[in-house]
C-alpha cells in the first residue's frame, strides 16, 4: 500500500470534482479500512458523477474498491462491484483502467462466486462493464475464465456466477 503522503499528492492532481469532494473519506478508508471502508464505498456508490474519471482519480479510488471486493461482507462486495461497473463507463480513457484490470478481474471473479445471488449478479455486471470498456484480450480472459469455471464448478454459486457473467 502506498503511504498516505503519496496518496495525498495523487489527490492533489485529481481533476474529477466528485472524487475531490470525497478525498478525505477515501484516505480515511485507506488508513483505517475496518472502520471506514463502508463510508467510502457508500460515498462513491451514491455520488452522482457528472464528470469523467481521470487516471489520478482511479489511482485514489481503486485501492478502496479492491478492498471492498475482498471484504467478508456481501454488502461491501456488492457495493464495490457496482462501483467498478460505473467507473468502467465513466473513465475518460478506458486505457487508464489497464493497470488495474487484471487485479479487478481476479477480485470480481471471486465475488461472482458468492453464495448470494444479488452479489453474483452485481459482480457479473461489473465484469461485463470492464470487458466492454477494455475489449480485446481482456474480453478473451473473462470468457475463458467463465468457461473454465463452468467446466470445474462444484457448487451452484460457482455455476451461477459463471453463467451470469456469460450472459
Amino acid at each position: 500500500a502506498l503511504p498516505i503522503s503519496a496518496l495525498k499528492r495523487v489527490a492533489g492532481v485529481v481533476t474529477n470534482k466528485e472524487i475531490q469532494d470525497h478525498v478525505e473519506l477515501i484516505l480515511a478508508a485507506m488508513r483505517n479500512p475496518e472502520v471506514e471502508i463502508e463510508s467510502a464505498l457508500d460515498a462513491l456508490l451514491y455520488t452522482r458523477f457528472m464528470n469523467t474519471i481521470d487516471p489520478a482519480s482511479l489511482a485514489l479510488v481503486i485501492p478502496v474498491i479492491a478492498r471492498g471486493l475482498t471484504e467478508r461482507s456481501p454488502e461491501h462486495k456488492g457495493k464495490a462491484s457496482q462501483i467498478v461497473g460505473s467507473i468502467a463507463v465513466l473513465v475518460a480513457d478506458p486505457r487508464s483502467l489497464v493497470p488495474y484490470s487484471e487485479d479487478l478481474l481476479r477480485r470480481l471473479q471471486q465475488v461472482v462466486q458468492d453464495p448470494q445471488n444479488d452479489v453474483r449478479s452485481t459482480s457479473s455486471k461489473a465484469i461485463a462493464s470492464l470487458t466492454k470498456a477494455l475489449g480485446g484480450t481482456f474480453l478473451e480472459l473473462a470468457y475463458d475464465w467463465c468457461f473454465t469455471l463452468l467446466g470445474r464448478a462444484t457448487t451452484s454459486a460457482e455455476k451461477g456466477g459463471a453463467a451470469q457473467t456469460l450472459i
